[in-house]
């Protein structure tokens, strides 16, 4: 099962495929509103789990998957979820443009939660 409350942290039982639209949103500065940023050459998008941070960097990367900019949907399939432990980890989703600044446009927790035997 996958639920995801209004902070943007993921609970996600061990062992399930984690499918997101992990799309980063631009501000139209006239009228406020929001759309998907459209993806320039060169720019490249992940989704990261770690235990955590040191400073500003995360450590002990447990997995992570590209994000098509196509579709801004990612998959960690279920043997790498199943390789999780039961804990809350970090999660964030990032883009790194063509010219080399990083920008985290998410950034949250996700638990890893049981799983039925």
């Amino acid at each position: 099962m996958l639920v995801i409350d209004k902070n943007k942290n993921i609970h996600l039982t061990r062992g399930n495929t984690l499918t997101l639209k992990c799309a980063p949103k631009v501000t139209d500065p006239e009228t406020g509103e929001k759309s998907d940023y459209q993806p320039q050459e060169g720019d490249t998008f992940r989704f990261a789990i770690s235990k955590g941070y040191e400073g500003d960097a995360a450590y002990q990367l447990m997995c992570e998957a590209e994000i098509d900019p196509e579709t801004w949907i990612m998959t960690i399939p279920a043997a790498k979820t199943k390789e999780l432990s039961y804990e809350t980890y970090n999660y964030d989703c990032e883009c790194t443009f063509a010219d080399g600044t990083v920008d985290t446009y998410i950034s949250a927790q996700i638990e890893i939660t049981g799983e039925t035997k």
